[in-house]
């Protein structure tokens, strides 16, 4: 329930989202003293910029994170930033039970390599809040561009108050102030009392109705308690390229390399001095560790951090740890204890968001280039330059976004993002030498992870040229495109734009070195990149050639190519048509379509709607829901009418992905259809139409504020489950009143779990790791139950029961194994692939594909 509630931003909206006259006199007394504190903390950060280490370290990092943005020299990053959030991982298996499932959102994949199909719905994600209040030690897993660093640096600079994200402002906002306006004195002072009030009297209500509710107790607000996460830690960023673990092998501390790779990456007045002061606050467990550049390592460094940073959290206890890494290949750092966390592709508020807040920093861009002031204009994008930036926007990662809202304000109205790059570079306006510089440096970048002066020279087959190659490394640094990660070792500061390099020295390259290079993983964003610069059909076909594997990753990196393309290549054709028949397959595994499903909604083609507009009437319910789901992030208007019909499936789930499909169209009609869908739809299409609402801020607001007054009670309980989704103040004083003054009990109850959902921080307790096979405890039950002896053998135990005949605990088993990626048991699960179970067949294949993400391991396809 509460988990999908981005509740600290509802909680600001308590103080914040009321006209602000009244609000800073209502909640004077609270809010004075939650800002007093964070006054005193910013005056203490402005104080060690004088006098501390602590103090200059904090200067040197907020001006580095300012910079960090592809723009960074013009615009600082607070002015144009996207809250972060994340998509947690799938609860871990467990025998069922008889609760209802709430989740209607269980419908849409949840792919970390592949995320663009949930990307325009309302899918449960956490949020900065939630990572404070959870365990305190992440993974930020995503793939390149996705925005891992960024996430970084925006908590350090959220706990040290440079940032914060409040909700837009909406329409019911707008109309309660207005309302406001219309009232006298007395009334406005009566309607203020009431709302400062009701919170405290929901509270004493669920005190009463049980006295074990675990809620807090007292007249302070928890919402003024916490305006800002971290804002009680130090945050502490360091690249993991200066951590070196074993070189400190035999010392007490492992803090120790953390320190040292701090002291690689700051200035040298700092690094003497930081050690004395940053060493009292990790024993204290008082630091958010910001580890960045974990799939930039090498493998063997990558190794060596996974088996240090259990290390460090054991020694120092307290101290939360947000480590950025890859969306494939990550069971390291699960294995080291951190729990994993998808990063969330922005959805179309987060879109329009970043393009209106581009816009209004536009005349700072340009007066940062250096250009002269256009006479009589404002210098602000022209309204058709904005819709350019906004059309078009689903199946790009953060930094393709930027990319594209850069070159639409530029003039620029390719598809490609290519062209965007392009665009980009030239108005760096890079010389010609300094340019094939940076082309030489990303090849090397892609082939050895880091580049270095002779690295460069070696790559032209020249070694004695590294002096004058290290001299146009440091003229790239200075113009922001590469960053230090070493003592002359340097990384492009963002992967899109040395990709695109990379690609730009492909041009002239044979079919043999395409071929090589075809299912290379380094290469496969470069060669997107390539597609939309030169033909590719040699490393295509090599593609199409190679063995299938879990993931069925040949065809889905081929599909991720098409949306890097303004032409239509020879093998296009060639992979949607594979798709298309693999997709309908009878007898397919769901995973598989899911994946398909996904890669086709994110190619940006012209065809996948056509081929999904046909897959509306299969016979099988899977490909129904997945086509009904990408039709919506296609924005397929025409198809509105039969999505209609889907609202009334006899599959439950079809019904579901169609009803939410229509708010993704975006089209007035689909809009009306989904109204009537939340009147008349069953107790679930409800529920997913008031979830969906709560999404859309300019239709769904005011539906759901209506719906909370109507004389229907499954309109007032449906409107809970989307006022417990939204982030604004007035949603949560909804829910206070109608917990506390509906007439029905069905009504209140929903209310009443969305508070204390709140209240316990259900979203935070849910982010635990999954748990060792010691501590799984139906496992030991299970075990008890057959008369197995399973401890210290509890794996083995695991692998057993995935293999025995259990129509209930068969398939939590086999679930889990693919959860804990244990390599070594995957041969059970491909046996497990010939069960006569459907279920245990599907959840085999599942957790195959799982352990091979995890462990970035090509299974091998069973078909």
């Amino acid at each position: 329930m509460a988990e999908n509630f981005n509740w600290r931003d509802f909680a600001i909206g308590v103080g914040v989202g009321w006209a602000t006259a009244y609000v800073l006199y209502a909640m004077r007394d609270a809010l004075g003293d939650a800002r007093r504190g964070v006054g005193q903390r910013l005056e203490r950060a402005q104080a060690y910029a004088t006098l501390s280490a602590e103090g200059r370290f904090i200067r040197e990092f907020t001006r580095e994170a300012q910079l960090s943005h592809l723009a960074g020299e013009r615009i600082p990053l607070h002015k144009i930033a996207i809250e972060p959030r994340f998509i947690p991982p799938a609860r871990f298996a467990e025998p069922p039970d008889d609760d209802i499932r709430r989740d209607v959102f269980r419908v849409v994949p949840r792919l970390p390599d592949l995320p663009y199909l949930a990307q325009p719905y309302n899918v449960e994600t956490v949020t900065l809040d939630d990572l404070y209040h959870g365990p305190g030690a992440y993974a930020l897993l995503g793939a390149p561009g996705s925005g891992r660093s960024t996430a970084l640096v925006l908590t350090g600079m959220v706990a040290l108050g440079e940032i914060r994200f409040a909700p837009p402002e909406d329409k019911v906002t707008a109309r309660l102030r207005a309302e406001e306006d219309q009232l006298d004195p007395a009334q406005r002072a009566e309607r203020l009392k009431r709302r400062l009030t009701i919170e405290q009297e929901a509270f004493d209500q669920l005190a009463k109705e049980s006295r074990d509710t675990g809620l807090r107790t007292g007249n302070r607000r928890q919402a003024d308690m916490e305006l800002i996460p971290y804002n009680d830690r130090f945050p502490v960023y360091v690249h993991l390229a200066d951590v070196r673990p074993a070189l400190f092998r035999g010392k007490t501390d492992p803090a120790e390399p953390l320190v040292r790779g701090l002291q690689a990456q700051v200035g040298s007045t700092t690094a003497k001095a930081l050690p004395r002061r940053l060493y009292p606050r990790i024993e204290a467990g008082g630091c958010v560790l910001l580890l960045d550049g974990y799939d930039d390592l090498t493998p063997e460094h990558q190794a060596e951090i996974a088996a240090w940073l259990p290390e460090l959290i054991a020694a120092h206890p307290g101290n939360h740890v947000l480590v950025a890494g890859p969306d494939h290949g990550y069971a390291p750092l699960v294995d080291a204890g951190l729990a994993p966390l998808f990063m969330r592709p922005w959805d179309d508020n987060d879109i329009e968001t970043a393009v209106q807040k581009w816009a209004a920093a536009w005349p700072s861009y340009l007066a940062g280039s250096g250009r002269r002031a256009r006479p009589n204009r404002d210098n602000t994008p022209s309204d058709a330059a904005i819709k350019a930036a906004l059309n078009g926007a689903r199946g790009l990662s953060a930094t393709e976004t930027t990319l594209k809202i850069l070159a639409a304000f530029h003039g620029e109205t390719s598809r490609a993002p290519g062209v965007w790059v392009e665009s980009y570079l030239a108005n760096l306006a890079l010389p010609e030498n300094v340019r094939a510089a940076a082309v030489r440096a990303a090849r090397v970048e892609i082939e050895h992870h880091r580049i270095t002066s002779d690295m460069v020279a070696a790559s032209t087959g020249n070694a004695e040229g590294a002096g004058d190659q290290g001299k146009l490394l440091l003229d790239l640094f200075r113009r922001g495109l590469l960053v230090e990660i070493g003592r002359g070792e340097f990384q492009f500061r963002h992967r899109a734009v040395g990709a695109y390099l990379a690609a730009l020295s492909l041009k002239d390259a044979d079919n043999a070195r395409l071929r090589e290079i075809a299912l290379d993983p380094r290469w496969e964003l470069v060669l997107g990149y390539a597609a939309g610069i030169r033909s590719v059909d040699a490393a295509a076909a090599a593609r199409l050639e190679a063995p299938s594997n879990v993931l069925v990753s040949t065809l889905t990196g081929l599909t991720r190519w098409l949306a890097y393309l303004d032409s239509k290549p020879a093998w296009r054709a060639s992979v949607l048509r594979q798709i298309g028949n693999l997709f309908v397959q009878p007898g397919q595994y769901p995973l598989v379509r899911e994946r398909l499903a996904a890669a086709l909604a994110a190619s940006r083609d012209a065809e996948a709607t056509a081929i999904f507009e046909r897959s509306l009437k299969s016979p099988d319910s899977d490909v129904r829901r997945l086509s009904a789901l990408a039709l919506g992030v296609l924005r397929s208007h025409q198809t509105v009418p039969t999505l209609v019909g889907l609202v009334r499936d006899v599959d439950p789930n079809v019904q579901l992905a169609a009803t939410t499909a229509l708010g993704a169209i975006g089209s007035d009609e689909s809009y009306e259809e989904l109204a009537r869908a939340f009147a008349f739809g069953t107790e679930a299409v409800k529920q997913m139409a008031a979830e969906t609402f709560a999404i859309l801020p300019d239709v769904g607001f005011e539906t759901l504020y209506d719906a909370t007054r109507h004389e229907t009670l499954e309109y007032r309980r449906a409107s809970v489950f989307g006022l417990r989704r939204m982030r604004v103040g007035w949603a949560l004083i909804e829910l206070y009143r109608l917990f506390l003054e509906d007439q029905q009990w069905y009504v209140r109850l929903a209310a009443q779990e969305a508070i204390i959902d709140f209240q316990t921080h259900a979203a935070a307790k849910a982010l635990a790791p999954y748990p060792e096979p010691p501590a799984i405890d139906w496992l030991g039950r299970w075990a008890r139950q057959v008369g197995i002896k399973s401890e210290g053998v509890e794996a083995d135990v695991l692998g057993r029961m995935a293999t025995m005949p259990d129509a209930t605990m068969q398939p939590v088993a086999v679930q889990a194994l693919g959860q804990l990626g244990m390599l070594d048991r995957a041969g059970m699960l491909y046996r497990a692939l010939l069960d006569g179970q459907p279920t245990v067949r599907d959840l085999a294949f599942r957790s195959l594909a799982d352990i091979g993400l995890q462990h970035d391991a090509p299974l091998p396809s069973p078909v």
